[in-house]
């Protein structure tokens, strides 16, 4: 069973409750992330998403107006099922991963689904992608005759 220390992204971009939501949207684009951990005093007080973000038109505040307080978080040793399972539950889109109140890393959706895709995962046969490819290639060549 693959757990949440074998696929979690371990250099998290992190910001504290007092940084501007301007620059935590800047700093997203940036580092090409949607979720921003929030941190205080090394511990894990939140979580700022894009989707807080984004539409919201005052963005001369702090972010700690704006983030998810007290996120559901797993340990390291969650598997990657059940973080899954609390995604699609809890209608996330990523979940911190902690050891106490310590963030030590985060998986996302896009970790989960990268995961199905890569050819020697284990979890790579739940997504048949050789017969869903090959399928569309008969049925594109069907249609193109």
């Amino acid at each position: 069973m693959t757990r949440a220390a074998a696929i979690m992204s371990r250099e998290v971009v992190c910001v504290t409750p007092s940084y501007s939501a301007i620059e935590a949207l800047r700093l997203m684009r940036e580092e090409g992330v949607r979720h921003l951990p929030v941190v205080s005093r090394q511990k894990l007080v939140g979580v700022l998403s894009d989707r807080d973000l984004l539409g919201n038109q005052d963005l001369d505040r702090e972010v700690v107006t704006l983030m998810t307080p007290l996120p559901i978080t797993c340990p390291p040793s969650a598997t990657v099922g059940r973080l899954a399972e609390l995604m699609v539950q809890q209608r996330i889109d990523c979940v911190p991963i902690v050891e106490g109140d310590t963030l030590v890393g985060i998986i996302t959706s896009t970790d989960l689904l990268e995961l199905l895709t890569k050819r020697n995962s284990p979890l790579s046969q739940v997504l048949p992608v050789d017969f869903v490819i090959r399928q569309l290639g008969a049925f594109s060549a069907a249609v193109n005759a």
